[in-house]
This record gives C-alpha cells, sequence and structure tokens, in this order.
C-alpha cells in the first residue's frame, strides 16, 4: 500500500496522534522495514546525520528550558538542516509532524517526496479543551498522566484563535496532499484492527498490542476551565458542533 521511501504522518496536537504514531510505527518497522523518527520536526528531540543515515532516540528529549532558550532563528536553521537531512537521507522512515511545527514553506519542503498520511479527533470540543490546558500550561504530557491538584484556568481567547490556526492549517495540508489514508482517533479506539484493515493496513497485525496513552487529566476539562461557557460559545460562533464520545 505504501511505496514511497518518507512517510509523513500529520496531526494536530491533542488529537490522539501519540497512539496512532506508536501502533503505525510498529506495523510500518514489519510490513517495510520502516524506522520511526518520531516528532522529527520538535526540536527537543535530539537528532543525528550520520553516514546518510537519521539517528535519533525517541526515548530522550531535551527539557522544556531547552527550547524556550532558542532563539527564532536557531530554531528556523534546526528545522531547515532536518529538511536538508531528510531528502539526503537513504534509510526508510516515518515520522510525525504536528500543527505549525514547520511554516507553509515548511511543509511543502518536506512532504514534497513523502506519502502523507493525516489522522484527527472527531470531538473536536474534547481536543479543544485539551489544547487550552496544555498551550496555557505547557504541560502536555506526564507519565501517569498530569495532576492538575485542584487547579483551574482562564482560557484565554487568544489560545482559541490559535486552536482555529492549527485547525485550518490540517485543513490545507489534507487540500494541499489529498492524502489516501485519514485516520479518526476515535475509531482507531473503538473499532481497532477492523477499522484500519479498512484502511488498508490489511496485513496480519495486532492493534491491541499497544497500549492507549495514559489519560492526561485526571479531572474533568470542562471542569478545570472557569470560564468553559465562554468557551463553548466561540467554539458555536465558530460553526463548530459540541462532539462527545
Amino acid at each position: 500500500m505504501i511505496t514511497q521511501r518518507l512517510i509523513a504522518h500529520y496531526s494536530l496536537p491533542r488529537s490522539g496522534s501519540t497512539y496512532i504514531e506508536v501502533a503505525l510505527r510498529a506495523y510500518f518497522a514489519q510490513y517495510g522495514g520502516y524506522q520511526a523518527l518520531s516528532e522529527y520536526f520538535n526540536a527537543a528531540l535530539p537528532v543525528a546525520f550520520i553516514d546518510g543515515e537519521l539517528v535519533v532516540d525517541i526515548n530522550r528529549w531535551m527539557p522544556a528550558e531547552y527550547l524556550s532558550s532558542l532563539e527564532l532563528e536557531e530554531l528556523k536553521a534546526i528545522k531547515s538542516q532536518r529538511i536538508e537531512w531528510l531528502h539526503q537521507s537513504h534509510g526508510k522512515y516515518y515520522f510525525k509532524a504536528l500543527g505549525h511545527q514547520l511554516s507553509n514553506e515548511g511543509f511543502y519542503k518536506a512532504f514534497k517526496d513523502c506519502e502523507v498520511i493525516l489522522s484527527y479527533r472527531q470531538d473536536e470540543w474534547s481536543q479543544l479543551l485539551s489544547f487550552i490546558l496544555s498551550h496555557q500550561t505547557g504541560q502536555y504530557y506526564e507519565d501517569g498522566g498530569i495532576d492538575w491538584k485542584g487547579r483551574s484556568f482562564k482560557a484565554e481567547k487568544k489560545t482559541f484563535v490559535r486552536f482555529i490556526i492549527e485547525r485550518r492549517m490540517y485543513h490545507r495540508i489534507k487540500t494541499l496532499y489529498s492524502p489516501q489514508i485519514e485516520i479518526c482517533f476515535e475509531r482507531v479506539l473503538a473499532e481497532g484492527g477492523r477499522y484500519m484493515a479498512e484502511l488498508g493496513f490489511d496485513k496480519p497485525f495486532d492493534w491491541e498490542q499497544v497500549a492507549r496513552p495514559p489519560k492526561q487529566s485526571r479531572e474533568s476539562n470542562e471542569l478545570l476551565i472557569t470560564n468553559v461557557e465562554e468557551v463553548r460559545q466561540w467554539f458555536q460562533e465558530a460553526g463548530l458542533e459540541i462532539r462527545r464520545t
């Protein structure tokens, strides 16, 4: 089904893409010999280029302080270098890209020789609430989940606007590359291998072998956001529906 040397998996933050990525990395390694590069364009992931091969340690990430210490030009240089390495490499690679990890031009350069796969979360309301909490606090993932310790947060309108911008980027990528595979997170959880086989991943594989990432918030996100009704109004005014799984 996949014929390209490079497979790019594009998604939006807080869309369940980590669960899908872990499953796909095992599938592509078994059928095709692809090496996983995880979030290749996340500068917190150390990447090296040795003898024409990309080398990453997907279990070792730089601390958040490292990213915040980078100047904009330094960050751009890192990502430009990684685009060059990607296309100069010789191996077969599968990587994930999120949201605005690259500019429009950057995605065009990075994806030009890739098979592009999309994944999305159908419940955009839950995705939005998770996005607000993570974006405003800088906490995206903790082993065992994030303990908010009774804290509460007021959603900022600029965070909602950022979510809409990210959403538009997803549809721009979808329009530009017309990918044959678009994976729904909720259907993977509910239907597992049956759904994946429908999408073309029909070789023998136990899709249930990959444990889903632990739920990050131990409380309802609606209870953590003090102005949740205002957020609901923003959501509805943007022409989006309130969905719950």
